[in-house]
């Protein structure tokens, strides 16, 4: 693509242009969706700035002072924004968002880890105020007055002219909670509000009270616990044993520290008041979970096993990788054989980092993996844990942690999703592109189901064949295979729950193609599910927003950054959800917890591709199952955990390949 005159266009192209030059406009849809537009307009925007004493840029995508402001060795540090641009159906305009960045000079080479540690210290808690004020500092540098309006090229008479407001664009949110006190600002031009949107309440999730049979609900996952007990606690002795076992398998020289460590699991542990906002002192197992906790002794049972590994010196070290995973899975079948149902637990120390990966002549590698594939292939469970988790101070997280996976990967229930929405399965689309050497690419697919309240059921592995890839490497079904697909979801439902979903809701992270569409599509319908919604999700970081409050009747700058379960719908197919923001705290409901604590959050971006739900029901649905991952002891991940297993499962599944269509506990693979 280029910008210029009819005659700089001609006297460049004039070898290739085969007919006359002729003037098309561009409309505001043709920048959004075609990336040589957005990047020729960003560009211009770009070349323009950097036209201001004392701003560079790199024409793509990014603006910087050229004083820097700081030095770290040889490497200057310079303030810097990225610029993009933010598309709204609503409006005939685009928007400029800006991100704050650093930008770093040197006349020597400066390495990946050297990039990555400067801009953490620099960007990682940059606050809302705080990044605010950034912004504000850039803003009045790039507009010297109201609107800028320039031609690109400058001065070149082509009418290819530039219009740049400096106004920003606010968004009004409506609070779901009855609590909430709304206040209004004085002196605020409403004309600035170009988004509304609302703030949905925090999910509930749903354990069982310890006095009587009935559920509690509760959003706070380990104070759900310790107040009541687990949801399915009333199938100890009835359907699951009356203790969760664990085996073991660890070098002889760490074996009594290991065990002492795990031990410790049944005692109580303080918070330390670390991360005092979210997490709760940990009372030891059997107070949390109702239930007693087996550990094997390390010096007299079959269920531990010593697994003293030496590596060779005369084989390479992808050699010696894989015979220390064989070592490790021979002891795993070993416990197997017992006839007593137990996690496996593995310690890894740190001599055996050298053999925990590689990439060796376009093969990789990876022993967590292994590990997990082989187990789950022989339907046994297994927790990996290093040596360094041994000495780490955050003593209480830990065993809640841990607590949390032992009882989980027992094949319990700690909690499930309040969720009003009835006889609705919600399936992820996970993919594992690899490709050996000069051979073709091998796609595993894995559709994960959970029914209405949360609950992942099974998964199936399938070798995917007719597919495509688009520029960035993500596959595309073909109508055949998206077909397969449906009849999957179909036949995991029933198996599980003896009946078929009147409604299914499936997400991926990349576009619902055509053939996609209709081959799930007329899959279900034939079963008789009518009720079918494609779900894309994705981060938006281009759609950020800093978080404002009324002090006083006057707009300001909050310092924390937008709640977590604010939605801005945009249209009627696409809505913005923050899964990621404030929430309260679990000492004192007028304080505020940031999971991460690290700058501000961006949303993720929900678009409907097919179906007739309302995307504001999709919106809380996927907010609801950003608190069901069981792998974690977080009250939420960024993603729901159709997305997050679905693809942490396609990442293993590729190690089972040749056991293509089993179905699976996913509990296995977490």
């Amino acid at each position: 693509m280029h910008v210029g005159t009819l005659t700089d266009i001609g006297n460049i192209f004039k070898d290739r242009i085969k007919s006359d030059i002729k003037r098309e406009p561009i409309s505001k849809n043709d920048v959004e969706n075609v990336g040589a537009f957005k990047s020729l307009m960003l560009q211009a925007v770009l070349k323009y700035f950097s036209t201001i004493k004392g701003v560079e840029t790199n024409l793509k995508d990014k603006l910087w002072f050229t004083k820097s402001f700081s030095r770290q060795g040889n490497i200057g540090i310079h303030k810097s924004i990225y610029l993009s641009f933010y598309f709204d159906k609503n409006s005939k305009f685009a928007y400029i968002a800006l991100t704050p960045s650093i930008h770093l000079s040197s006349n020597n080479e400066i390495s990946k880890e050297q990039r990555q540690s400067i801009s953490k210290n620099h960007l990682e808690k940059l606050y809302n105020n705080k990044y605010d004020e950034i912004l504000q500092s850039w803003r009045n540098i790039l507009f010297s007055q109201q609107r800028i309006k320039f031609e690109s090229p400058a001065s070149s008479g082509t009418g290819f002219n530039f219009l740049i407001s400096a106004n920003t664009a606010f968004g009004e949110i409506d609070v779901f909670d009855p609590n909430f006190r709304k206040y209004s600002p004085q002196n605020y031009d409403q004309r600035q509000t170009q988004f509304k949107g609302v703030q949905f309440l925090e999910p509930q999730l749903v354990f069982k009270n310890v006095a009587t049979d009935v559920d509690f609900k509760d959003y706070h996952p380990m104070r759900g616990l310790v107040n009541n007990r687990p949801y399915d606690v009333n199938l100890n002795g009835v359907i699951h044993s009356n203790e969760v076992n664990l085996s073991a398998i660890c070098p002889s020289k760490y074996s009594e520290n290991f065990y002492r460590f795990l031990s410790e699991l049944q005692l109580q542990h303080k918070t330390e008041n670390i991360n005092p906002d979210y997490l709760i002192d940990y009372p030891g197992f059997a107070s949390v979970f109702n239930i007693s906790l087996n550990i094997p002794n390390y010096d007299n049972d079959e269920r531990w096993q010593d697994v003293n590994f030496i590596a060779d010196s005369k084989l390479e070290n992808h050699e010696n990788a894989i015979r220390l995973a064989r070592l490790i899975t021979s002891k795993i079948e070993q416990i197997s054989s017992s006839q007593c149902r137990s996690t496996v637990v593995v310690f890894i120390p740190k001599e055996w980092q050298p053999f925990e990966s590689y990439l060796y002549e376009g093969e990789s590698f990876d022993l967590h993996d292994y590990i997990k594939a082989f187990s789950a292939s022989k339907g046994i469970s297994t927790q990996l844990i290093r040596e360094e988790t041994l000495i780490d101070k955050l003593k209480c997280q830990i065993y809640w942690w841990l607590s949390l996976s032992f009882y989980v990967k027992s094949l319990r229930t700690p909690w499930i999703l309040n969720n009003q929405e009835k006889n609705t399965a919600y399936a992820g689309i996970g993919y594992s592109v690899s490709k050996i050497r000069d051979k073709s690419e091998i796609v595993i697919g894995c559709s994960h189901i959970y029914d209405s309240n949360g609950q992942g059921l099974k998964y199936r592995l399938s070798k995917i064949d007719n597919y495509f890839l688009d520029k960035q490497n993500n596959p595309y079904l073909s109508y055949k295979d998206a077909f397969q697909f449906g009849v999957s979801i179909r036949e995991l439902f029933y198996q599980s729950l003896d009946k078929l979903p009147e409604r299914v809701v499936i997400h991926k992270r990349t576009k619902f193609t055509e053939d996609e569409i209709n081959g799930i599509k007329s899959s279900l319908n034939k079963a008789g599910i009518k009720k079918v919604d494609l779900i894309e999700i994705n981060y938006d970081y281009d759609a950020r927003f800093v978080a404002m409050n009324v002090y006083q009747r006057q707009l300001q700058v909050d310092r924390f950054p937008i709640s977590r379960g604010t939605c801005i719908i945009t249209n009627k197919y696409t809505a913005l959800l923050w899964s990621h923001g404030i929430v309260p705290s679990v000492r004192q409901p007028n304080y505020r917890f940031y999971l991460g604590g690290r700058s501000i959050p961006a949303p993720i971006k929900i678009t409907k591709h097919y179906g007739d739900s309302n995307i504001s029901t999709i919106s809380t649905e996927i907010l609801g199952l950003t608190k069901m991952n069981w792998n974690s002891l977080d009250l939420y991940s960024k993603l729901p955990s159709t997305i997050d297993s679905s693809n942490q499962i396609a990442r293993i599944g590729k190690l089972l390949s040749r056991f293509e269509g089993k179905t699976y506990d996913y509990r296995l693979f977490i």
